[in-house]
């Protein structure tokens, strides 16, 4: 059973499968990405032990303790996709309230 003061873990992920197996971009590129992108309460790299970025094969994990937006990820992958040039040919969809392809 989970302490009263311990913070409550959400998780969001984005599938990078497709884009991986026809070579576009690799997970890891997104997460560092992300890692440099990612605001918290309007600064950037203001979000010290809140949100965590993993890569788990095919996927990028966020561990977020505290309530945050997940359109703003979809938001930085679109952000992502148009920097490298691919907006034509990948597009991200939600599937799930906490999933993104």
């Amino acid at each position: 059973m989970r302490s009263p003061d311990a913070p409550v873990l959400k998780r969001a992920s984005v599938n990078c499968t497709l884009a991986i197996a026809h070579g576009l971009f690799n997970a890891t590129d997104l997460a560092t990405y992300l890692k440099q992108r990612i605001k918290y309460n309007g600064k950037l790299h203001n979000y010290d032990d809140a949100i965590e970025v993993k890569v788990d094969g095919h996927d990028v994990i966020l561990f977020l303790s505290e309530a945050f937006s997940t359109r703003y990820i979809r938001y930085l992958t679109k952000k992502f996709i148009c920097k490298i040039e691919l907006k034509d040919i990948v597009r991200p969809v939600s599937v799930d309230f906490s999933k993104a392809r």
